[in-house]
């Protein structure tokens, strides 16, 4: 009786641990579902109820990109997380999916998907083999160029001019760059981080000490970069803003026509996407370098 007793406590044990290794495994098994799906509404809610992303905007992107996964091998399956393998499903490469459950057993914490390195062949292959399938899908069309010292630059173009127009894409074809100017205006700040010649938590009114508006001018580096200042809209870009492209040249033109606005909340507190906040980075650019710096072109 003491055996049957003995082999009974072994098995609910044995069953708890199987139960509270579950969730972990249930939740991979459902993100790969909701991942994969392709559906917004789909990825959306999953990663607003368990990863507090209710937009999921780089999920939706990377979906688009990998075509989803499948599982390769699962690597850990403890109470407490979660790790394995995934195979992309647009071409043979590797991620690694890991995360843990936190104790309310919904909220998923510390969720990494992390590529694996590839070949400096596979990877130019993968990069094709992605813009021919989004051009396909009328998400992409443009010239990619990978250059380093001394070698000899890749590129590759995809897509036409547009629905109507069968045109092909070439490297001589102009492109409007637009905010991925903002990709340098980042790395020019970061350089002069560097150089101790700006600090990302100093405000504005250090390196433009006749900001028009003194709220504006408290906003910090790291505020701007991070689009959390409330510095708004540039004025120029919209179609009602007719009237001030006729005008608006240069940086300190942009500052005349939005130097006297307020913050359009207190800065820090949220996320607002802002092309003014990176023109005012231009500025502070100038300011400190001395060098002519303008990321509006006319």
């Amino acid at each position: 009786m003491r055996i049957v007793k003995a082999l009974g406590v072994l098995l609910l044990t044995c069953m708890s641990a199987s139960v509270a290794a579950e969730p972990a495994a249930n939740h991979l098994g459902n993100w790969l579902t909701a991942f994969n799906s392709g559906d917004k509404a789909t990825i959306q809610k999953f990663y607003g109820d368990h990863l507090g992303d209710a937009d999921a905007l780089t999920a939706r992107n990377m979906r688009a990109e990998t075509c989803g996964f499948d599982l390769a091998r699962i690597e850990n399956d403890s109470d407490e997380s979660f790790r394995a393998l995934l195979s992309q499903r647009c071409f043979p490469a590797l991620f690694r999916v890991s995360f843990a459950v936190a104790d309310n057993g919904e909220t998923l914490e510390n969720f990494k998907l992390q590529p694996f390195a590839m070949s400096e062949a596979r990877t130019l292959a993968a990069t094709r083999d992605i813009a021919d399938r989004l051009a396909g899908l009328d998400s992409f069309a443009g010239s990619m160029i990978v250059a380093r010292d001394g070698e000899e630059p890749w590129t590759y173009t995809a897509g036409t001019f547009s629905k109507n127009d069968a045109r092909p894409i070439t490297l001589e074809t102009p492109m409007f760059l637009a905010s991925a100017g903002k990709m340098f205006t980042a790395v020019s700040i970061l350089q002069l981080v560097e150089k101790d010649q700006v600090e990302l938590d100093a405000p504005l009114s250090r390196y433009l000490p006749n900001y028009p508006n003194s709220e504006m001018a408290k906003v910090t580096i790291r505020q701007l970069l991070s689009h959390r200042g409330g510095t708004g809209e540039d004025g120029i870009l919209q179609r009602e803003d007719g009237a001030n492209r006729a005008w608006v040249r240069t940086i300190d033109d942009l500052i005349k026509l939005n130097g006297s606005r307020a913050p359009d909340f207190p800065p820090g507190s949220k996320f607002d996407y802002s092309n003014y906040g990176f023109i005012l980075l231009g500025a502070v650019i100038e300011r400190v370098s001395g060098q002519y710096y303008q990321n509006f072109i006319q």
